[in-house]
């Protein structure tokens, strides 16, 4: 599960940090998901952030990944009730519109405009971009709320 922090200071949009938080596949799901969820504490006791945000799951061909993908996004969720900061939700052709003005980009195409937008050279992965992504839209979406009152 990718994440990504960013900080907006007026105008600008400065990525803080980004990463994969991951467990070993061997692992039994249920530990899997702990260990996922305690790396996702970390990132949150470490940045602690004002507000978060996560991708609906999407369901096209691939059923298991939609489950694996809704899990993890109830970490998420989890981690909001737990620390007492509001969570959206956005699906994954709202981000798409956002970042790249396309509702069904590709994940490359996701990537590139992530890393043109916040001028990132290297490092950044598809989980980690789209993370930065979903977190981009989020406040493009706060934006327009402050905007439209």
């Amino acid at each position: 599960m990718g994440y990504g922090v960013i900080e907006i200071q007026q105008s600008l949009i400065e990525l803080v940090d980004f990463g994969v938080l991951k467990a070993k596949p061997t692992l039994h799901l249920s530990k899997r998901l702990y260990l996922i969820y305690e790396q996702l504490m970390n990132v949150i006791d470490t940045h602690n952030p004002s507000e978060l945000a996560v991708e609906h799951p999407f369901v096209d061909k691939n059923v298991r990944s939609a489950i694996a993908i809704g899990q993890a996004q109830s970490l998420v969720f989890l981690a909001s009730g737990k620390k007492d900061i509001p969570c959206e939700s956005y699906s994954p052709r709202e981000v798409k519109i956002n970042i790249t003005g396309y509702g069904n980009s590709s994940k490359i195409q996701v990537e590139n405009s992530v890393k043109m937008q916040l001028q990132v050279k290297e490092g950044l992965s598809f989980d980690s971009a789209d993370a930065i992504a979903v977190a981009l839209t989020h406040a493009q979406q706060i934006k327009m709320n402050k905007i439209l009152g």
